[in-house]
């Protein structure tokens, strides 16, 4: 009778692989914590225990994930109650990638949850708060754009201008906000070790925000630039953008927000 050759080791990783593929699974809560008796050795009790275990981690993780992409937002909250959503968070819309810092799902829920939170019931702004750290988290995250002006900008000359559209820098986002934190948020990046105090009045406002260097920056936007930004952004061709700023701004003229778009580089390309 042959005797059994050694193990092979591709079929030792390719084992090892689906343990951990069902772990993340279990972690992520897509599968119950019984599936792992099978595939990991050991008594059920010490099992539990390192699940637990690995849980605790998950847990701390996702405070350090809120802390660095939103840190403006972690001092308001104080690090009690920034590490109870941030575990709230992670249970209810768990990571799917090994990168914590592209956690879409904490961005998501950030607002919501401040919003479902008793005890920060009066200080709604803190929502809106959230919204703007994770757009500059995400804008500073974002692809390089290409240096110098933008390409094809002798387009904006050309008869069928109205029919091109603006293509603005990766990361660009607009902002639609119930309150005025991006001065809030201005002042704490300008003074790091000052915790933000509270926010004023309910006033809504239009904030963009974009990278410059390895930095975002934030800035709020006047009625007409809001509108023919949010056009832009949307993907529509300058004649719709141009009007949908005329309607929001009737005196609104596009040279100065084209000025404005290329000092700070907005702007990447103007497409045919």
């Amino acid at each position: 009778m042959a005797r059994p050759g050694p193990p092979d080791p591709a079929d030792a990783q390719a084992a090892e692989a689906r343990r951990q593929q069902l772990l993340l699974q279990v972690l992520w809560r897509q599968q119950p914590p019984e599936a792992l008796q099978g595939a990991c050795a050991g008594p059920a009790e010490r099992v539990a225990r390192g699940l637990q275990a690995y849980r605790d981690n998950a847990a701390a993780m996702a405070d350090r994930v809120l802390a660095g992409a939103c840190s403006v937002l972690a001092g308001a909250l104080g690090p009690q109650a920034a590490a109870v959503l941030a575990r709230q968070a992670w249970r209810r819309a768990p990571p799917h990638a090994g990168d914590l810092d592209d956690w879409t799902g904490l961005g998501d829920l950030l607002p919501v949850l401040i919003a479902e939170a008793p005890p920060l019931v009066d200080q709604p702004w803190l929502a809106d708060l959230a919204r703007l750290e994770w757009a500059v988290h995400q804008a500073e995250r974002a692809a390089d754009a290409p240096e110098g002006p933008p390409e094809g900008l002798d387009g904006l000359a050309a008869p069928d201008a109205p029919l091109r559209r603006l293509q603005l820098r990766p990361g660009t986002t607009l902002l639609a906000l119930q309150w005025p934190v991006a001065a809030l948020w201005q002042r704490a990046r300008a003074e790091p070790d000052a915790l933000p105090g509270g926010c004023g009045p309910a006033a809504p406002e239009a904030v963009l925000v974009w990278r410059q260097g390895w930095r975002a920056t934030v800035q709020p936007l006047a009625a007409g630039d809001a509108a023919f930004t949010a056009a832009v952004l949307a993907g529509q061709a300058l004649g719709p953008a141009l009007d949908a700023a005329a309607q929001a701004d009737a005196g609104w003229s596009f040279e100065p927000w084209l000025l404005q778009a290329l000092r700070a580089g907005w702007v990447t390309a103007v497409q045919a």
